[in-house]
């Protein structure tokens, strides 16, 4: 069977275009060239000597593959050390390479994912280390998405010269994601195939724009999930009253207000969470402690440079942990049971994946499944790929590769529910209009604040700032 193939298009798309056309219609698709900002720099850091005096000194999690399976996106646990730690394991020829992938939290006692610095676990953030020092390198909001907004970016970084494999998985936000460095090979399935593809988690929905909601964690169309919603909405409801003058348009905004505290509360009941209200103050200062992206939830706190830090989950971090099944021995809900040895033989992919044993592989009815895309990617293009698109990636760094490794940077967005509109993708005005507001506010903050001159940057490496010093602790 041939595996089916994806358009592509130049990266100067228009963004309507590439909203109407793929966006729109859930399809992902291959785009020639990087990100065409003027800011996007990201194309230096395969240099690692660049990429490691620039953001060398953050604390970040790596991923060491596993011994069995010879893949990555297991169970296994994660390693912290300094980037540049990590960077230069990348240069020995053991092979005992390690993964730099989605950062979700740490133990901050030395100061590494805890960007508040309030000594508390840390959450996945909207710039995870080391993306957090590479802040000038790159666009928050690339024009080819559009209005879509941002969740997350992440750095991803390995080695592996024969190929090694993600396994098959799916994502909870639209990507778009650029590879620097090595060779990609996705293979794609769309979240429809979600019942033939055995995943950890018990699906509770796949709504109408894709995204794959489980039993255990329920979140609407934009990625929400009910309570941190309807918290953003008392938010955006208490901001707009704050600066309404007439009567008539209060009062309603006050109804409104008052339902949206009543559908908390019972939320609240609902979970059994008495202790919840213990310290609530839902009249606080709409810009004192909640976080702008949204990010998996509702008590998040917006930082300086724009990441979102929860004060609620600790550990794993809510962002990890809201993926996985507790009925499933805390496995991922969105990655498939499927080996990925078997995957690969039934679509005659080349593989390094350890084969499994025929027992293993009679659990799977693989034939049920649709034929996949099969995707080649190359340094210099990108792939976007729409929320829950059910994706297994190979990475390979062949020595022709100047530092030999793969690298990629990828952006999260949460996926719109509101497809027929460019102008607005997302269908609660409410909320999103609150959320955008505190996005843009991040933004404006990032080009007066967040990128220093050549000559500040030079003071504070020289010791001129004390702020700029605290900050790197």
């Amino acid at each position: 069977m041939k595996a089916k193939t994806l358009d592509v298009v130049d990266s100067a798309i228009d963004p309507k275009e590439f909203f109407t056309k793929y966006v729109q219609t859930r399809t992902p698709v291959v785009i020639k060239g990087l990100v065409r900002d003027e800011g996007f720099l990201a194309s230096r850091w395969t240099d690692l000597e660049y990429l490691s005096e620039k953001a060398g000194h953050v604390n970040v999690q790596v991923e060491p593959i596993h011994p069995g399976l010879k893949q990555f996106g297991t169970d296994v646990e994660r390693i912290e050390m300094k980037f540049s730690e990590f960077l230069n394991g990348l240069k020995r020829e053991d092979g005992d390479w390690r993964y730099l992938t989605t950062q979700y939290s740490a133990d901050p006692s030395d100061g590494g994912l805890d960007t508040d610095g309030d000594g508390e676990g840390g959450e996945i953030t909207t710039y995870p280390p080391p993306a957090n020092a590479l802040r000038d390198d790159f666009p928050s909001a690339p024009k080819i998405t559009g209005n879509l907004v941002l969740q997350q970016v992440n750095l991803w970084v390995g080695r592996s010269k024969n190929g090694a494999s993600s396994g098959l998985h799916h994502d909870f936000h639209d990507n778009l994601y650029c590879l620097l460095a090595g060779h990609k090979r996705f293979v794609l399935f769309p979240p429809t195939q979600a019942p033939n593809l055995y995943p950890h988690g018990k699906i509770d929905a796949i709504h109408p724009n894709g995204l794959i909601s489980y039993e255990h964690n329920v979140v609407r169309p934009d990625g929400l999930d009910a309570r941190e919603a309807v918290r953003f909405r008392i938010k955006a409801l208490e901001k707009k009253l704050a600066t309404t003058k007439g009567r008539k348009e209060k009062k309603k905004l006050e109804a409104l207000l008052g339902e949206a505290i009543d559908a908390e509360m019972d939320l609240l009941v609902e979970e059994g969470g008495d202790d919840d209200f213990a310290g609530m103050d839902l009249d606080e200062d709409e810009d004192g402690d909640e976080g702008w992206s949204g990010d998996e939830d509702s008590d998040d706190v917006q930082e300086d440079d724009g990441s979102v830090v929860s004060s609620r989950s600790k550990g794993k971090g809510k962002a990890r942990a809201m993926n996985e099944d507790p009925d499933d021995g805390g496995e991922p809900s969105s990655f498939s049971r499927i080996p990925t040895s078997l995957l690969h033989r039934h679509l005659s992919l080349p593989t390094t994946a350890i084969s499994m044993d025929s027992e293993t592989s009679t659990r799977f009815d693989l034939p049920n499944t649709s034929m996949p895309f099969v995707v080649e990617i190359d340094p210099g293009e990108m792939l976007y790929l729409p929320a829950s698109w059910w994706h297994e990636v190979t990475s390979s760094s062949p020595d022709k590769n100047k530092s030999n490794v793969h690298m990629a940077f990828n952006y999260w967005f949460y996926p719109p529910d509101g497809l027929k509109d460019f102008d607005e993708p997302y269908r609660d005005e409410i909320v999103w209009g609150y959320l955008r507001s505190k996005a843009n506010g991040v933004l404006h903050s990032e080009e007066t604040e967040q990128r220093p001159s050549s000559s500040k940057r030079k003071r504070d490496a020289d010791g001129g700032s004390k702020k700029a010093k605290k900050a790197k602790k």
